[in-house]
């Protein structure tokens, strides 16, 4: 059980109140683009029908979710060069222009030429969102467990935070032609609401002392650790003249070590994400024939509104020591059963069963645990591997690209199930 012994240890400093809200709003805000844009695709599908444009359900992800495997790459070299402040809170405030400018591209340019401007302002968002995201993982896991619980607990509390507005402004609105233009576009502008609310959160705990104690013992435990490893490195290695070169290869060996250390943990997230995006939304939701509710953008809505829910109960669990890393590869490889699940409730509707609506929201509820136990689980336990704060930044760096790179590999599977 030496992955619950990992998931106990803890960090020294006690967690203040303003660390948890910290880490919660950058929980929430690591995602809310993707989940503005996930939950208005009825809106863009009626800017941009499936009979012209084929299916933006399955064409939108693509390069939202490509950049940040472009941007997952670059990491390391931006958490360098650039403070927290420019990689979270710049970038957040970024984001929140491009999400509010899209559906505006959308309303006042039903064509070609907005549909492109789309797809870019998809690859902008992505780009913000992969960096904002990963800087803030790395920030997080440095934190207490508790803390890092509280971050991925609202990583699902964003899709609902969504689901919520959505709803509200659907209710508001209306869910005819005018109702839902006017109310897309408030719900953009509620969705930067909360990203400023992150922004401000984030500045006033960089200045917080907690902050700057917690920096302090990193960075003693860090020089400490890079003072044992300069003299292990120079006793096995070929002593380089050159800065450069030796910092270089310490890097090298530091990324190889570290990826050993969790190269299953490393795969199995990636394999999550792959099976996640290649159903979600596009074969889960946006396939599916509803007869329990006439409105499409209610029936959706709900589907979404399930999954999250059962994404934020699996985050929670995970939070409670029952597992181990075994246990969650073998959790991973049975998510396999939903493609066919998914498959058979899309393209046949008439199956009493499969067709089923109630079953289609349990069966994506399920989905979504499954999803939020593996990802809180091993993104809690491979952190926890690092022998020193700089090994749990890398790691968690590692993972977080594992993490990019399947969503993005994922997205790019779906087409093979886009219906024309």
């Amino acid at each position: 059980m030496e992955d619950a012994k990992l998931i106990q240890t803890n960090y020294d400093l006690k967690p203040t109140l303003l660390g948890k809200a910290t880490a919660a709003l950058l929980g929430i805000s690591s995602l809310i683009g993707w989940s503005a844009i996930l939950n208005s695709f009825d809106y863009f599908d009626s800017k941009y029908p499936k009979e012209t444009y084929h299916d933006i359900t399955f064409l939108f992800p693509i390069p939202l979710k490509f950049a940040t495997f472009i941007w997952g790459l670059a990491m390391d070299f931006l958490a360098k060069r650039y403070s927290i402040k420019i990689r979270i809170g710049l970038c957040l405030a970024i984001q929140s222009l491009f999400m509010i400018a899209m559906p505006l591209v959308a309303l006042f340019f039903q064509n070609w030429a907005g549909f492109s401007i789309c797809m870019v302002l998809c690859f902008l968002i992505g780009t913000t969102t992969c960096i904002s995201q990963n800087s803030s993982i790395a920030m997080i896991s440095q934190f207490d467990k508790k803390s890092q619980g509280i971050f991925w607990i609202f990583t699902a509390w964003s899709g609902l935070s969504m689901n919520v507005g959505r709803a509200i402004v659907l209710a508001i609105f209306g869910d005819n032609n005018s109702g839902i233009n006017n109310g897309t576009i408030v719900y953009f502008v509620m969705a930067a609401i909360i990203i400023y609310a992150t922004i401000f959160c984030l500045l006033q705990y960089l200045k917080s002392d907690h902050h700057h104690s917690m920096m302090s013992l990193l960075s003693a435990q860090e020089t400490t650790q890079n003072n044992t490893d300069q003299i292990n490195y120079q006793s096995v290695s070929d002593y380089s003249s050159s800065n450069s070169n030796q910092n270089s290869q310490q890097f090298k060996t530091r990324l190889l070590a570290c990826m050993k250390k969790v190269k299953f943990i490393a795969a199995s997230i990636f394999l999550t994400y792959v099976i996640t995006f290649m159903l979600f939304p596009g074969v889960s939701i946006y396939q599916k024939q509803y007869s329990f509710i006439e409105s499409f953008a209610w029936a959706t809505l709900l589907m979404q509104f399930s999954y999250n829910i059962g994404d934020l109960s699996g985050k929670a669990l995970s939070n409670l020591p029952f597992y181990n890393s075994a246990s969650m590869y073998i959790l991973n490889i049975s998510r396999c059963i939903f493609f066919f699940t998914f498959l058979m409730s899309a393209r046949d509707p008439s199956n009493a069963f499969f067709g089923n609506d109630y079953f289609a929201l349990i069966n994506i509820f399920l989905f979504g645990l499954s999803n939020g136990v593996i990802t809180g689980g091993l993104m809690q336990l491979g952190p926890k591997r690092g022998s020193n704060p700089d090994e749990t930044n890398l790691i968690s760096l590692i993972l977080a690209f594992g993490l990019t790179f399947g969503i993005s590999v994922g997205a790019f599977l779906a087409l093979t199930f886009e219906q024309h």
